[in-house]
């Protein structure tokens, strides 16, 4: 009998109106053992194993695709697979033959130390342009992240397996499992935080199942509030750029209680993740804007970024299977944490 997925998800693509719909069909919890996120991951990286024919894990060089890199690496110390169970690729963004992943060595470093010699596919975004355009307008996505978003997409698609991420509910404005304290009534997620669930051959490790997305779910997650950013505006009238005598700034700060949920639990697990910590964008568009001039058709991708940028996110609240709003008190155990 096929398991029921944790999160049944309605496309706008895939009907007349356009609507775009979120259930989730199984309890979730609070878990408070930092370290049962490992153990779930590698639970979960078997049970793939034993559903798929092939597997290849699409390593960057980030936490999330290290984290799992880890566990793969303890599981074929602990005889359970083999070294060519799960094989690791590489991407590797360029435009026109120019490296947009700056962080492409270290990654490739790290992974060999771990005793993996990750295979490299490169993707061309020029070259796969109207690819991505096609893509952007069948699946009717919007928003700023959208293009890279639809690259990775497409650089899975390319391989010859299916192909093992780590997709959180945790882009920009989504709320979930990043539940806080600003999101009592709803918990909301964007239409391309879900993106593994279009037709392709993705696998998303985090939504398995309850067990391992609630692995995430810890009591730092829900009860952290957010960082006060007041210092940093009062600075700003004063001109200051060195506000909190460090080396700190907003968006630093910003990225960091974003994902330290997440970090606290990776670092607990394994602490070597530490020399992958601050990972480069997917592609660098600082990099791709300056040479863009030299681009055969630079003026007409760069009127398609900035048609996805000025483009608003679509969201959709989660809602349980009777229709109404799922908020953090449904959490199983929600009033033993809160």
């Amino acid at each position: 009998m096929p398991r029921k997925k944790l999160f049944t998800i309605v496309h706008p693509y895939s009907n007349p109106d356009r609507d775009f719909s979120i259930t989730i069909n199984h309890p979730v919890w609070i878990t408070d053992d930092i370290l049962a996120a490992k153990r779930e991951t590698k639970r979960v990286l078997l049970e793939m194993v034993d559903t798929y024919p092939k597997l290849i894990l699409a390593y960057s060089g980030g936490t999330d695709s290290a984290f799992i890199l880890c566990c793969i690496r303890d599981l074929i110390n602990e005889k359970k697979i083999s070294k060519d169970t799960i094989e690791i690729a590489q991407g590797v963004f360029t435009g026109d033959g120019i490296r947009l992943t700056m962080d492409t060595k270290r990654a490739t470093s790290f992974a060999r130390k771990l005793g993996f010699s990750p295979r490299i596919h490169e993707f061309d975004i020029n070259e796969r342009w109207l690819d991505i355009q096609q893509y952007y307008y069948d699946f009717c996505l919007s928003g700023p992240t959208s293009i890279t978003d639809i690259g990775q997409t497409l650089w899975a698609s390319d391989q010859d397996g299916h192909v093992v991420r780590t997709y959180g509910f945790t882009g920009p404005s989504s709320s979930f499992p990043a539940l806080g304290n600003n999101y009592e009534d709803k918990c909301r997620v964007s239409l391309n935080n879900v993106i593994w669930d279009l037709p392709n051959n993705q696998v998303n490790v985090s939504t398995w199942d309850n067990k391992i997305f609630s692995s995430f779910l810890t009591p730092f997650s829900l009860n952290a509030v957010p960082v006060d950013m007041s210092p940093f505006i009062e600075a700003k009238k004063y001109q200051s750029t060195n506000p909190t005598n460090s080396q700190f700034r907003e968006d630093g700060l910003k990225l960091v209680e974003k994902y330290l949920y997440k970090w606290i639990i990776y670092f607990n697990c394994y602490p070597e993740l530490m020399e992958v910590l601050g990972k480069f964008s997917t592609w660098d568009w600082t990099v791709w804007h300056h040479h863009s001039d030299k681009f055969m058709k630079g003026e007409f991708m760069e009127k398609f970024i900035t048609e996805t940028q000025m483009a608003e996110r679509r969201y959709a609240d989660i809602k349980l299977p009777d229709g109404r709003n799922f908020t953090k008190k449904d959490l199983v155990n929600y009033e033993k944490y809160c």
